[in-house]
């Protein structure tokens, strides 16, 4: 199948913000303030303490390898590269996390009311892009448990939980609003799903940890919170079939 421009621009642009994007992500789980800084060799790292020309990252989503290393002057440095002649003194995986704040609490009737206010949109952007409604339903329960407002710790926003940049590519305005954030988030797991051959499980890895996560690993990545996902999705989606 040959590969539209829209999905190669984004494909190009994720496979260049990755590492940033998921160390990114390192920066919300040790707390506080992280920098970027590009060293000589050209290797990316993460600091909690700022150096020349380094600059303040934004949390966002994506997920891989992450190697902590501890400077000399206390403080730590995150990349997604093993710096030779260092020992890591931490390895850990990431995948983004859903907004989970917003499934809590949440009464059965709740959620069938949240449901039902959604499905005409759901229809509409499943027939247009070829995908089992249920699937959909199944994205949006994991993603914000069909809450339009959900905001995650990594910066996904709405019902499927988009992140700004992607949104952006996805030609997505206001991503609060119900309709404009179903169509682009029934898009991007479309082109995820023709990405990988309409392989449901590596399409929903790619969803939620990225497309060149899945290809690195060759299968779903070895992020609890991907494999978790993916096992969710599924689960949920058996439900709305």
């Amino acid at each position: 199948m040959k590969k539209n421009p829209f999905m190669k621009q984004l494909l190009k642009q994720l496979g260049t913000s990755i590492a940033l994007a998921s160390l990114s992500c390192t920066a919300v789980y040790a707390g506080g303030k992280v920098y970027q800084h590009q060293q000589e060799d050209g290797v990316v790292t993460f600091s909690d303490q700022k150096y020349h020309k380094s600059k303040p990252v934004r949390p966002t989503s994506y997920g891989i390898r992450v190697y902590q290393y501890q400077e000399a002057d206390g403080g730590a440095v995150f990349t997604d590269k093993k710096l030779k002649g260092r020992k890591p003194v931490k390895v850990s995986y990431y995948g983004r996390p859903t907004a989970r704040v917003s499934c809590k609490g949440i009464s059965r009737a709740t959620m069938t009311k949240r449901i039902k206010a959604y499905t005409p949109f759901i229809n509409k952007y499943a027939k247009q892009h070829n995908i089992k409604p249920s699937l959909i339903k199944a994205v949006i329960t994991t993603e914000s448990c069909f809450d339009k407002k959900a905001v995650s710790r990594v910066g996904a926003k709405g019902l499927m939980q988009l992140m700004p940049q992607t949104a952006k590519e996805l030609g997505v305005k206001d991503v609060f609003n119900a309709e404009q954030n179903i169509a682009g988030g029934v898009r991007y797991l479309r082109m995820m799903l023709d990405e990988f051959k309409q392989n449901e499980k590596l399409a929903l890895a790619a969803y939620n940890a990225g497309p060149n996560a899945v290809k690195k690993y060759k299968g779903i990545p070895p992020y609890k919170e991907t494999q978790k996902y993916v096992k969710r999705v599924l689960k949920h989606s058996k439900k709305f079939s």
